[in-house]
């Protein structure tokens, strides 16, 4: 398994997608449902982007100088069945993965889950705290005074437009 260092400086490489899809679901543990949900996708799509983000931080750790790392490709049908069986494999714990592509990539997430805590705080940010009061009322009245600035323009274009 690669340290913990090598990791964080692979994820600096690898961005975009791949690397909300891998936070998403393996630091943050969403399931496969709901990360589905947050891309507005399938839930078959979204075991194919966390399989491609896996390929992209697996190319990264092999290979730090290349940005962006190349990723293997697989042919398509290939490509949609590890995926699935990755996703089973994650959601049910098996220890026992099937071919090579499926099986590196477990490792690799097995590598983030025991570093877990770690990859968390260095990736992950903290939630923003709540609106105080008066944050909330200089929005309320930012809202307000927008609103009659619109009511304002729509009453001068209706005068204007009728004449």
């Amino acid at each position: 398994m690669p340290p913990t260092p090598e990791i964080l400086r692979a994820f600096a490489i690898v961005g975009g997608r791949a690397r909300q899809v891998l936070i998403a679901r393996l630091l943050e543990r969403r399931s496969r449902e709901q990360l589905a949900a947050s891309y507005g996708i399938s839930v078959e799509a979204a075991d194919v982007l966390l399989f491609r983000g896996l390929a992209e931080l697996e190319a990264a750790l092999r290979s730090p100088a290349r940005v962006p790392p190349p990723a293997e490709p697989l042919p398509d049908r290939e490509e949609r069945a590890a995926a699935w069986a990755l996703g089973q494999a994650l959601d049910r714990g098996d220890e026992a993965p099937r071919g090579p592509p499926l099986e590196t990539r477990l490792h690799l997430c097995r590598a983030l889950r025991s570093a877990e805590g770690e990859l968390r705080q260095a990736l992950v940010p903290p939630p923003s705290p709540p609106a105080t009061r008066s944050e909330r009322a200089r929005a309320a009245a930012r809202r307000l005074l927008w609103l009659a600035f619109v009511a304002a323009a729509a009453v001068l274009y209706s005068r204007w437009s009728t004449r």
